[in-house]
């Protein structure tokens, strides 16, 4: 048997052009930032990714001012009601000028520990909160689309038809801005 469905491993990694309190990613957002094509020119990009597995988010947070409330954080939604309740912060204490990484795993059996497909497009699986100019990894394992379809976002100014794109993680005009790929908006 021959295996008709391409699979790679990628780590993404995005910077913070402004501070983020608990903003939510979805799904869509997910493929989206793994990579798309522009199918309609000045609007449209379709990803290249039908699916994926989300195996950790790692935060670096910028220094920023004791007391500020900018600290860093990821929550895991469970959309499906079946695991407790958890999420991990750290705030930077005053005179510290290297702060804390925070490296997370979904934990199991929430919805973001299992395979997604563009399906669950709309499905936020996490919130993020970090300040400005911190950088986040998002590792993932994806597949190229084949017989799952993708998804496409509208809503961007500066599109080439048939150029490839990588798209902020949460979303058109987003904070979390990809670093050293092509991106748009």
């Amino acid at each position: 048997m021959v295996d008709t469905v391409v699979t790679a491993h990628s780590v993404l990694r995005f910077t913070l052009t402004s501070a983020a309190a608990s903003t939510n990613i979805t799904v869509a957002n997910i493929l989206m930032a793994i990579g798309g094509i522009g199918t309609i020119a000045n609007s449209t990009v379709a990803s290249v990714a039908s699916s994926f597995k989300l195996h950790k988010i790692t935060i670096w947070p910028a220094s920023t001012t004791a007391g500020s409330g900018q600290n860093a954080e990821v929550l895991w939604v469970d959309l499906g009601n079946i695991t407790r309740d958890e999420s991990k912060s750290t705030a930077i204490p005053a005179g510290v000028t290297v702060a804390d990484v925070i490296s997370e795993r979904p934990p199991k059996d929430t919805q973001a520990s299992f395979w997604q497909s563009a399906a669950g497009g709309a499905g936020t699986l996490l919130s993020l909160t970090g300040p400005s100019g911190s950088i986040v990894d998002v590792s993932v394992t994806w597949t190229l689309r084949n017989n799952i379809t993708g998804v496409t976002q509208n809503g961007y100014a500066a599109v080439t038809l048939g150029s490839f794109y990588y798209a902020r993680l949460d979303g058109v005009g987003g904070k979390f801005l990809p670093l050293g790929v092509p991106t748009t908006n």
